[in-house]
């Protein structure tokens, strides 16, 4: 986000960009615990 700061508020295309990036971040997480748990092994 390079554009300049005009309120406290995103406008749509920053946060369509925003929610993209924390859905893609969550994406990361889920994947790196479900490896997670395949190097644990059954309990």
């Amino acid at each position: 986000m390079t554009g300049k700061v005009s309120g406290g508020a995103l406008d749509r295309n920053e946060e369509a960009c925003a929610k993209n990036c924390v859905e893609r971040w969550m994406d990361a997480n889920l994947a790196v615990l479900k490896h997670l748990e395949t190097l644990r092994g059954p309990q």
